[in-house]
C-alpha cells in the first residue's frame, strides 16, 4: 500500500515500531491501538531484528529510534523495499549533523522523544500522506541549512576532534592515535565519546561512514 493510498478515507495506516526500549514500544503500541486509522503491524528491538522482519511487515510508516543497541537506526534505510515505507525518527537527539544526515538518507518525519502523543500521531499521519513533518526543535536547523545560514556538520567539532575522527577513519586505534598525537589513549577515548555524542552516533563504523560522507576521512 502506498503512503497516499494509506490515507484515503477508510484506509488504515500500517505502522511498525523500531526501538530498543520495550517499555516505549508498549506505550506506542497502546497509543496507535487507540487510533482507529492506525494499526501496528510489527515491531523490533534491534537493527538486526528490524532487518529480518522488515519485508514481512508491509508497513506504510516506521517509527525509528536512531540509537539502537546493535547499531545506527539509519542503517535500516539501506534495506527498505520499493516503494519504501515513510520513516518517522523518534529520538532524543537534535544534533544538526544527525538531522542533516537523516534527511539526506530519506527520513520524512522527526519527533523528539518527550513530545505529546498528539505530535507523534500528527507526524505519522502526515508522512503517510506523503508530507514532511519536522519537530519544532529541528525545523529551524533545517531552514538555516536550506538558506545557507547554517554551519557545516563538521563545524560542530573542534580541530582536535576532527583530527581524531580522520585518524579513526584511517583505521587507527585509540592507542595508535594517542602515540601519534602525544596524548594518553584515555584522552583520545574521551574525544571520541564527545564526537559520537555531538553527532548522535553510536558506533565507530557509523563514525567512519560519517567521516567519509563529510570528506574528512
Amino acid at each position: 500500500m502506498s503512503a497516499g493510498a494509506a490515507c484515503e478515507p477508510g484506509r488504515v495506516v500500517r505502522v511498525a515500531l523500531v526501538d530498543d526500549h520495550a517499555v516505549l514500544r508498549d506505550g506506542l503500541r497502546a497509543l496507535f491501538a487507540a487510533a482507529q486509522d492506525l494499526q501496528v503491524v510489527g515491531e523490533a528491538g534491534s537493527l538486526a531484528e528490524a532487518r529480518a522482519r522488515l519485508a514481512s511487515w508491509g508497513a506504510d510508516v516506521i517509527t525509528l529510534d536512531l540509537a539502537l543497541g546493535d547499531g545506527d537506526g539509519l542503517d535500516l534505510l539501506t534495506g527498505l523495499h520499493a516503494p519504501p515505507p515513510a520513516i518517522v525518527v523518534l529520538t532524543m537527539v537534535d544534533a544538526p549533523a544527525t538531522v542533516d544526515r537523516a534527511l539526506r538518507a530519506g527520513v520524512r518525519g522527526w519527533v523528539q522523544k518527550g513530545r505529546s502523543s498528539e505530535r507523534l500521531l500528527a507526524a505519522v499521519r502526515a508522512v503517510a500522506r506523503g508530507e514532511v513533518w519536522l519537530d519544532e526543535a529541528v525545523a529551524p536547523l533545517v531552514l538555516r541549512g536550506y538558506l545557507g545560514q547554517g554551519a557545516s556538520p563538521v563545524d560542530c567539532l573542534t580541530s582536535r576532534e576532527r583530527e581524531i575522527v580522520a585518524l579513526v577513519a584511517a583505521g587507527l586505534t585509540s592507542d595508535d592515535i594517542g602515540r601519534r598525537l602525544g596524548v594518553a589513549a584515555k584522552t583520545v577515548q574521551n574525544h571520541r565519546s564527545r564526537v559520537l555524542e555531538k553527532l548522535g552516533l553510536r558506533t565507530t563504523a557509523a563514525l567512519v561512514r560519517w567521516a567519509m560522507e563529510q570528506g574528512i576521512a
